[in-house]
């Protein structure tokens, strides 16, 4: 039998995520979740649009980080968590808003 290698290890692909200052946070997030195959809850009812542009070349996450993180020092702001879902394996992120 001949020599073969073993199959290349798994590595979370690095992508470009980008979101222009003033779109709806909401919005760019959703596209970046449907682009990395996350489910979005979404409960906020107050409508953040990104202060800044973000241009982020990584894992989603981070990215998702980078434009939360504009908040940060508002009273009221978004906040968000990433976890598994047991039943289908799917990461989810929900987002709330916070207030201090």
């Amino acid at each position: 039998r001949a020599f073969e290698p073993a199959p290349p290890k798994e590595r979370a692909q690095e992508t470009r995520w980008f979101g222009l200052s003033g779109a709806p946070l909401a919005e760019v997030v959703q596209v970046w979740a449907d682009d990395a195959d996350v489910k979005l809850i979404w409960q906020s009812e107050k409508n953040f649009a990104l202060k800044e542009s973000v241009s982020h070349v990584g894992q989603f996450e981070d990215a998702v980080f980078k434009a939360l993180s504009q908040y940060d020092n508002e009273a009221i702001r978004p906040v968000g968590e990433i976890y598994h879902d047991p039943k289908t394996g799917q990461r989810v992120l929900f987002v709330r808003t916070d207030v201090k």
